[in-house]
């Protein structure tokens, strides 16, 4: 299971937005920031970045993630990348 740690809130006075950011625990250069009530305090801190995170999880559930076609995946073996191109016409 991956652990997430919270390593900063930040406050956008201008914008009137908040914002906790993530690291991962087991790859410290992999960080995700989300959007937390505005002006959220340190005490709400927790309870709000879980809720952050839980809306990011079912949202990319429904949503299904697109790529730029010319986008190239460098993980896939070459015969897999022969009947990728096959089927989509590359």
């Amino acid at each position: 299971m991956t652990e997430l740690l919270i390593t900063g809130l930040h406050h956008d006075l201008t914008r009137k937005r908040s914002f906790v950011h993530f690291q991962w625990k087991n790859d410290p250069e992999k960080h995700l920031s989300l959007d937390v009530p505005f002006e959220c305090t340190l005490e709400r801190l927790p309870k709000e970045a879980r809720k952050a995170l839980e809306a990011l999880s079912v949202n990319l559930h429904w949503r299904q993630l697109q790529r730029p076609h010319n986008m190239c995946n460098y993980s896939i073996t070459t015969n897999q990348a022969e009947r990728i191109r096959s089927t989509e016409g590359l």
